[in-house]
């Protein structure tokens, strides 16, 4: 058989897979194509009804998460500032406490306490308004 033939063959049969490959790859692109559009709907109508209301928790949530930050600040840093965790801190904490960063600190965690318990009472009144039926 002679070279040239041989790649004269060699490249009908590559052509040939090409063209068989990419059908294939454009069928496959056609059913990708529809069950994307399939699971894209659901998906954009949930989002279209949803994303108000996702909205509309954010903005009253905002000021919870907040609180909840300073609070669990506040929490980690009044330890560290104003009773520290040694035999010093324990013979330090009387006075300490008096002072006023301690003094702001455990404001900022009673305050976030409160808050946070507030924020409770409400989603939980709110929750039960909701499936009760009131």
């Amino acid at each position: 058989m002679n070279s040239s033939n041989m790649n004269g063959e060699i490249e009908e049969r590559v052509n040939i897979n090409d063209s068989t490959s990419d059908a294939i790859n454009d069928s496959s692109d056609a059913i990708n194509d529809s069950s994307d559009a399939m699971t894209q709907e659901p998906i954009n109508k949930m989002w279209k009804q949803y994303n108000p209301l996702a909205k509309t928790l954010w903005k009253v949530s905002k000021i919870y998460v907040l609180w909840i930050f300073i609070h669990y600040i506040s929490s980690h840093l009044y330890v560290a500032y104003c009773t520290p965790y040694n035999l010093f801190g324990f013979i330090a904490s009387p006075i300490m406490i008096s002072t006023p960063h301690c003094t702001g600190i455990r404001w900022c965690i009673m305050r976030g306490a409160d808050t946070i318990t507030a924020m409770w009472i409400v989603i939980g009144t709110w929750l039960a308004t909701t499936l009760g039926g009131y």
